[in-house]
């Protein structure tokens, strides 16, 4: 590329690759016709108008501006709405389109930032690297925990293996969700299913004992009911595109307050959404804000158990994985002592 570079008639062009999270990649150049790099093809988008790139030497957070027509990206309004794109990896670069293998010029790299849709374009912010720099990296003393309820951290299972004929299973750990075979049976009965003695599954699938806290025997292996910590349920009456009621609900109130749903069908599935509320009377969801298209009754979701983050009523009493807490709930609020007050104790000296 150096000797490329020196030569009088060198000729570059601009590429974009961007990598979503859930790892689709998709590229784009101004060149005439697509490019083929890397296993990408880079489509031409002659009307992508990045802004000027300009860096400093301070900490101050490089960006820079991509218009472009919605209709030439293959990136849709429902996938921007639904955050596949949030934070999508950016790289921009320049490359010889008559000559791929002498390599390319980078000019910068980041993740997309704010996202502006018209009816016809798509303006897209790029920042820097160093936007990390700006960012929290350390935890936070606090009385609750500080991760949220089922990620690595944490341990809680959200989407346990189903139920396997003659498998070897491992007996659970209490206080302490990470260890311990825990599943979910074939058809979805509200319940999850936590080894309380090590052995070997059954030949066939156990007639489950749902009653909470009562045991099942499979094969040489004993199971105990607890609560599923996702369930799936079936829109049967909407109050606008907030509320949304699944009338065969029996989880008692607030069961679900704090969760995370997740639409399985209808013009919004794979969207998320917090809820804000949730009672058991008509299975009642208040969503924390409206979702982006019109939900219809017969959309299916699923939902997962609320947590507050407290050590006892959520960490012990609902998942009992306390071990895995990750919050100063039992030290001092009150540490801070005014100058006023030692001048006082100690006499004044």
């Amino acid at each position: 590329m150096d000797g490329y570079l020196a030569s009088s008639s060198a000729t570059l062009n601009a590429c974009i690759r961007l990598t979503a999270k859930d790892g689709t990649v998709l590229g784009f150049t101004n060149y005439t016709r697509p490019i083929q790099f890397e296993g990408i093809t880079f489509s031409a988008v002659d009307a992508a108008t990045p802004t000027a790139l300009q860096s400093n030497s301070g900490l101050s957070v490089d960006n820079l501006d991509v218009t472009t027509y919605r209709s030439l990206t293959g990136i849709d309004g429902p996938d921007l709405l639904r955050g596949k794109w949030d934070f999508a990896d950016v790289r921009l670069f320049l490359i010889n389109p008559n000559d791929t293998a002498a390599g390319v010029l980078k000019l910068r790299r980041g993740r997309i930032g704010k996202v502006s849709l018209g009816r016809q374009k798509l303006t897209a912010e790029v920042r820097g690297l160093m936007e990390g720099f700006t960012k929290q990296t350390l935890d936070l003393y606090q009385p609750g925990c500080r991760v949220d309820v089922g990620d690595s951290v944490c341990g809680v299972k959200m989407d346990p293996p189903v139920w396997t004929a003659t498998t070897l299973t491992v007996n659970i750990t209490p206080f302490d969700y990470k260890l311990g075979a825990t599943v979910r049976p074939t058809v979805e009965n509200g319940r999850f299913f936590r080894c309380s003695i090590s052995g070997t599954t059954g030949a066939s699938e156990p007639v489950w004992d749902t009653t909470i806290g009562n045991t099942t025997l499979d094969g040489t292996v004993t199971w105990v009911a607890v609560q599923a910590n996702k369930v799936t349920g079936t829109v049967t009456a909407l109050f606008g595109n907030k509320r949304v009621f699944n009338s065969d609900r029996t989880e008692a109130d607030d069961l679900f307050t704090g969760g995370l749903l997740e639409w399985l069908t209808g013009l919004n599935a794979g969207a998320q959404m917090e809820v804000k509320a949730y009672v058991m009377l008509d299975g009642n969801f208040k969503l924390v804000l409206p979702m982006w298209f019109d939900l219809t009754v017969g959309d299916t979701f699923s939902v997962q158990l609320g947590c507050f983050k407290r050590v006892i009523i959520d960490c012990k009493d609902k998942f009992n994985n306390t071990h895995n807490f990750q919050g100063e709930p039992y030290v001092s609020q009150n540490f801070r002592v005014s100058p006023a007050k030692i001048d006082q104790d100690s006499g004044g000296k």
